[in-house]
């Protein structure tokens, strides 16, 4: 594997891992119960999708880590919104 493909591998493999973390960080039932939490998680998830859409930019997925990074974008992006905010 050539140096710049092992590089894109990796990168890939942070982007995922940075989806399903903020992924997991909005769906959690705690920040869905306290106002505070709520607003910071949210906060938090607008700066990262952001983040995290202008790094996929740069990167070549392979159509299982793409489906994968998309279904997970989509579902943050509907937390988002569900707490009434926008990206």
């Amino acid at each position: 594997m050539t140096p710049i493909n092992e590089l894109n591998r990796m990168a890939v493999q942070g982007l995922l891992a940075d989806a399903e973390r903020v992924l997991a960080l909005t769906d959690l039932e705690d920040v869905k119960r306290d106002r505070e939490i709520v607003d910071d998680a949210i906060a938090n998830a607008q700066r990262d999708y952001i983040d995290m859409a202008r790094r996929r930019r740069r990167l070549m997925l392979a159509d299982a880590d793409d489906a994968r990074f998309q279904s997970a974008m989509d579902h943050i992006l509907a937390d988002i919104h569900f707490f009434g905010k926008a990206v």
